[in-house]
């Protein structure tokens, strides 16, 4: 992994986990999609692989799993050793079209040849948390996260949050921030683009809020508190 989209924590993707980071080793790279935008960009480099014998490689890239039509990967050198992959927002879907087993990741592998034979691939995946419901609109305005689902997801990779995020733009489609619906309660609390609590009964007043996990009940959800 050579560069890669960082959403900001509290305005990107409200976790107490600090990055989408999951695992790098050298024939794997895994990321939990946090962010809210549309679409994450990731420049991967496989130019220190070689062939034994001193033979020419030729790199290839494949979708594995995922929308292949919606899937980008641009070469960066002529012979595809680097790549920029840009990954759109992934709904849980069946894993070949037919199937009734269905993800929520998107595979891509890389596959090495030196004119003989091809080597065992490599794999980068995305894992797309399914406690989470997401509207976007036609031109890739993010409209509603709905995260409180219920579906399990592995507390390691995401804490669920008992909320929904409706966003609000001005005429021209510049993001004016979103307004957050509790379980339970009817009256929203506004954000602002950048992530503060707007102080109800002022608007001129906005606060920092720090999420944490919590257990409420039988269950742990993520939290939001004042900071």
């Amino acid at each position: 992994m050579l560069e890669q989209d960082r959403p900001v924590p509290g305005r990107d993707f409200f976790d107490f986990r600090p990055n989408q980071r999951l695992f790098d080793t050298p024939c794997a790279c895994a990321r939990v999609y946090k962010s809210t935008a549309g679409s994450l960009r990731f420049i991967l480099d496989a130019s220190a692989s070689r062939d034994l014998n001193g033979k020419p490689l030729t790199w290839r890239w494949e979708v594995l799993r995922g929308d292949e039509g919606r899937i980008e990967i641009e070469k960066m050198d002529a012979n595809a050793s680097r790549v920029r992959l840009t990954v759109p927002w992934h709904g849980r879907r069946p894993v070949y079209a037919g199937s009734k087993m269905e993800s929520n990741r998107v595979d891509v592998g890389l596959f090495v040849g030196n004119g003989k034979h091809w080597s065992a691939p490599a794999f980068f995946s995305v894992y797309f948390p399914d406690n989470q419901k997401r509207t976007y609109h036609p031109d890739g305005r993010l409209l509603s996260i709905d995260y409180s689902l219920g579906n399990y997801v592995d507390p390691v990779l995401d804490t669920p949050r008992p909320w929904r995020d409706d966003y609000r733009y001005e005429a021209n489609g510049t993001m004016l921030g979103w307004t957050r619906f509790h379980e339970g309660e009817e009256e929203g609390q506004e954000f602002t683009s950048e992530g503060f609590l707007v102080v109800k009964g002022d608007v001129r007043k906005t606060i920092r809020v720090r999420y944490q996990a919590q257990k409420l009940g039988n269950r742990v959800v993520l939290v939001q508190e004042p900071r």
